[in-house]
């Protein structure tokens, strides 16, 4: 779809949502996101060590524009669920709360140092995967066992009241 778009019609940062190539820019991107991780899970072994699905997310808002960006990280893995299953519908909500995060961060990077480099690429994508994973560990893990979690902290509290009241 890119390819419809002229090159001096690129200037990003002055593309309103109204107008069309706005549209052609997300439905190519989101092509993209699901082509890419199609090609990649198809090769022996890659998809152990590559993330494609991220890509775009990262390259359109750290360099381009917020709204490609966004958009790009909201119907991306919906539309890669919709069309491949991929990720599985218990995955969905923690891929988008990781692609939201990239969004964030690969912006303010983007946006406060206007320039690229390598630094500012590792340090989106590190904070991405150490955030998304404190949320992905939060939304599985403390979800199942916030009962036992509530129950060994009001024991502890409860033993060690005993225990202060009686030890002196």
């Amino acid at each position: 779809m890119l390819w419809i778009i002229r090159q001096e019609e690129l200037n990003f940062k002055d593309i309103s949502i109204t107008q069309l190539k706005y549209y052609y820019i997300i439905i190519a991107l989101v092509a993209w996101n699901i082509l890419l991780p199609w090609i990649v899970h198809g090769l022996p072994q890659w998809w152990l060590v590559f993330l494609p699905i991220y890509f775009f997310v990262l390259v359109w808002w750290y360099k381009f524009w917020w709204k490609v960006g966004l958009a790009t990280a909201l119907l991306s893995p919906l539309a890669n669920h919709l069309f491949t299953g991929m990720p599985p519908t218990a995955m969905l909500r923690i891929i988008l709360m990781k692609w939201s995060i990239l969004w964030v961060l690969a912006g303010l990077l983007g946006k406060y140092t206007n320039k690229l480099s390598i630094t500012y690429v590792i340090i989106a994508v590190v904070w991405y995967q150490l955030l998304g994973s404190l949320i992905e560990w939060s939304m599985s893990d403390i979800l199942i066992w916030y009962p036992g979690i509530l129950l060994q902290i009001i024991w502890w509290y409860l033993a060690l009241k005993v225990i202060n009241k009686y030890a002196n």
